[in-house]
């Protein structure tokens, strides 16, 4: 979309970025106003808002913890400089269009705790060895009765999922919600968000949407955009959406699964032998960078204290370091039978993980997998729920220990940051041990 069609088109243009949890913020603006900012220096945000918890907490600003913002030090501003190629409309809304934007200091130097930046120089360093990554995310989400205030009134309990019992694949029990899924398809569609199917899920009010595949940035953009657009027209409908990694402990919980094949700049996807029509050398090298790097982004994929009661449940969400052909019970599954579709699938990462960081952590670990020829150890034969899942840490605590501690890390990203993104973990992980919580009480209130 050119930016000047923003003056006949819409009346509000948004300019947005993804903070540290993958929910996008940001500011209204006539269109006037946008065609201005976008040929001058951008807007002006707050250095909080890469340093908020998730509930937006000020204590760790005004404690000192966090480098990039305190008190201490003004917690002065960044800016948003509109991307052009990302402006879109954001049909769920009135005349309205959407503008993702990099994230800029006052240097002039890229935000360095920015997910969105990270990723961006993840995919530079793949185009400098000549190198590119077709990118999908494979969503699932529980879809609700009740609306966001009404769960909010119930304080988030007897809520009523929207199908009863196990209905995976089938199609009778999603008669009900077509409705509310025709407008999502058609909102997604005009908004350049392409939906390739949707289906009900194993879990009760379990749903699952995959969009279009494509380059890792484009794709971390949809996957913001989308979960947007789904809360937005399933509240319309009177349902609220959540991407929760595990809502109920006796509920499976929910994936976004990450496919990524690797292309050279001839078009070669370099997953595939031609020759012996099977997965390449180079297939098992990008594997072995995976499971290198897992036990150190595991805080990536898994960043909330919910994420591990997800990973700890044999809910088909990865298992430990395990890997295998077609194995839906590891946490890197081998696909496709073809140059076009050869891929891995990595099964770890929830529905509640920031796509940006995940699919950056990925990028980086396959990159190191192939420049080492790493060995991915062997194939997983079998059932791997048999024994523990190992090699991965356990919660959100010993994640954010492994992120912090990690040369690998250090070496990609800097001290700095990681420190700023494991500080955040540690305040959260804190939070929930000082939290008295309803399974405590039921437990020991009278039995002690």
């Amino acid at each position: 979309m050119e930016t000047s069609d923003v003056l006949h088109d819409f009346d509000t243009v948004i300019v947005c970025a993804p903070d540290v949890q993958g929910r996008l913020f940001g500011r209204r603006m006539s269109s006037q106003q946008f065609v201005e900012v976008s040929a001058g220096s951008g807007v002006s945000f707050s250095r909080c808002v890469y340093s908020w918890d998730i509930e937006q907490s000020p204590e760790l600003m005004a404690s000192g913890a966090l480098e990039y913002a305190s008190v201490t030090q003004g917690m002065g501003d960044f800016e948003l400089r509109p991307d052009p190629v990302t402006l879109r409309p954001a049909t769920w809304l009135h005349r309205t269009a959407i503008c993702l934007a990099h994230s800029i200091e006052g240097s002039g130097e890229p935000t360095p705790v920015s997910p969105r930046e990270i990723l961006l120089a993840e995919v530079e360093a793949w185009s400098t060895a000549g190198l590119r990554a077709s990118i999908g995310t494979e969503l699932e989400f529980t879809l609700l009765r009740e609306s966001p205030q009404e769960c909010a009134d119930r304080a988030f309990e007897q809520l009523t999922p929207t199908t009863a019992k196990p209905a995976d694949y089938l199609l009778t029990e999603g008669d009900e919600f077509e409705p509310m899924f025709t407008e999502l398809r058609s909102v997604l569609d005009s908004s350049g968000l392409r939906m390739e199917a949707s289906q009900i899920e194993w879990g009760p009010g379990q749903w699952e949407i995959t969009l279009q595949h494509g380059d890792p940035v484009g794709m971390a953009d949809r996957h913001a955009i989308f979960k947007w657009a789904t809360k937005s027209v399933s509240a319309k409908h009177g349902y609220t959406a959540s991407f929760m990694a595990k809502p109920y402990d006796s509920w499976p919980g929910n994936s976004c699964h990450v496919h990524v094949s690797v292309w050279n700049d001839a078009g070669d996807n370099l997953l595939w032998n031609v020759d012996a029509h099977d997965y390449s050398s180079r297939m098992l090298h990008a594997i072995g960078g995976l499971m290198e790097w897992t036990p150190s982004l595991m805080a990536f994929y898994a960043p909330t204290i919910n994420s591990y009661t997800r990973t700890r449940a044999q809910d088909a969400a990865g298992w430990g370091l395990t890997w295998a052909r077609d194995h839906r019970f590891v946490s890197a599954r081998l696909l496709g039978h073809s140059p076009s579709s050869a891929r891995i699938e990595f099964r770890l990462p929830g529905a509640d993980t920031n796509p940006y960081l995940t699919i950056a952590g990925v990028l980086r670990a396959i990159r190191s997998g192939l420049d080492n020829q790493s060995d991915p150890g062997p194939e997983t034969v079998g059932n791997p729920l048999e024994g523990e899942p190992v090699g991965v840490p356990r919660d959100l605590g010993s994640a954010a220990q492994a992120f912090r501690n990690s040369p690998l890390v250090a070496s990609w990203l800097g001290q700095a940051v990681a420190d700023h993104f494991a500080t955040l973990m540690d305040h959260e992980w804190n939070q929930y041990l000082s939290a008295v919580t309803g399974w405590e009480r039921s437990r020991y209130l009278l039995g002690i």
